[in-house]
């Protein structure tokens, strides 16, 4: 299914936007692999349901409401279902101007089709793209020459340095990079 572009006051097209990326484990352990977690069969559906209860960590409050004054729109491409991303986002102190789904865009990052239904419905401006997932959204996002700030919070090696254009440990100082990685793209 593919997302209709929203023309409502919330979605402006041709704005900047900060668009972070979630690659939460599927509802359903059916529908794709799953890469490092196995489940009793009748246990696979607890981590899918239990996400609309997960608290953002404590600095995603401070980090997006940063942005969000300096002028960025929030952006979130998730490979997560819609009713499931609605959970979370309640828990978020910032609203979200556009949301795809792998619902939406008929695959799972590190897929294009996010980046593309993202990119068709709301051309934004300028987009940079935050997320802490080096293969489902670093990898994509370099591959599409997108600016990108990559959320290492594990600070794990990246499996080729090249693709990193931004890194932080978290989003404390995030607008700073999401900034930086813009005016390098501008240039």
């Amino acid at each position: 299914m593919r997302r209709t572009r929203d023309t409502s006051p919330r979605c402006r097209p041709r704005s900047r936007c900060c668009v972070t990326g979630t690659c939460w484990p599927r509802r359903c352990a059916g529908r794709a692999p799953r890469r490092r977690w196995t489940w009793p069969p009748d246990d696979a559906s607890i981590l899918g349901e239990t996400i609309p209860y997960w608290p953002p960590f404590p600095d995603v409050a401070a980090g997006l409401a940063e942005l969000r004054a300096a002028g960025w729109r929030l952006a979130l491409l998730t490979n997560c279902d819609r009713d499931l991303v609605a959970g979370a986002l309640r828990r978020l102190p910032v609203p979200f101007e556009a949301v795809v789904t792998a619902e939406e865009a008929g695959a799972y990052k590190p897929e294009f089709a996010h980046f593309e239904v993202f990119r068709s419905a709301y051309e934004p401006e300028a987009w940079v793209h935050v997320a802490q997932s080096y293969f489902h959204d670093q990898v994509p996002a370099h591959r599409l020459g997108l600016p990108r700030v990559w959320i290492n919070r594990l600070g794990h090696e990246p499996e080729d340095p090249s693709v990193i254009q931004r890194v932080q440990p978290g989003l404390h100082g995030l607008r700073a990079a999401v900034e930086a990685a813009y005016d390098e793209a501008a240039r």
